[in-house]
């Protein structure tokens, strides 16, 4: 499932173009570990302007923490997370380690 969470109405980073992202998509992680028991990965995806597709590791959702911790942790990291591949891509730097990188036609 591919979710963009960006805010619409906010301002974007001048540097990205990448707007703010929104935390209720993170609640998928607290519901999933409430049905099965496990933690939910979530995978940074970059889609550059370049025709790169960019996937980063994934950051695990942690239910040690209060719900509204983690969505705060969570959407802080893979929001600069983004931001950090969406950064150096255009610098023509690869995020190490790079689980997929694909240019699209």
């Amino acid at each position: 499932m591919l979710i963009v969470p960006e805010d619409s109405e906010g301002l974007p980073d001048p540097a990205t173009g990448i707007g703010p992202f929104k935390r209720g998509f993170l609640r998928l992680g607290e519901q999933y570990y409430h049905e099965t028991g496990r933690r939910l990965p979530f995978y940074p995806v970059t889609i550059h302007e370049e025709c790169l597709v960019i996937v980063g590791n994934p950051i695990y959702y942690n239910p040690l923490n209060t719900a509204r911790q983690e969505r705060l942790r969570m959407v802080y990291l893979l929001e600069e997370t983004v931001k950090t591949m969406h950064r150096e891509a255009t610098e023509n730097l690869a995020l190490e380690p790079i689980l997929f990188k694909r240019r699209t036609s």
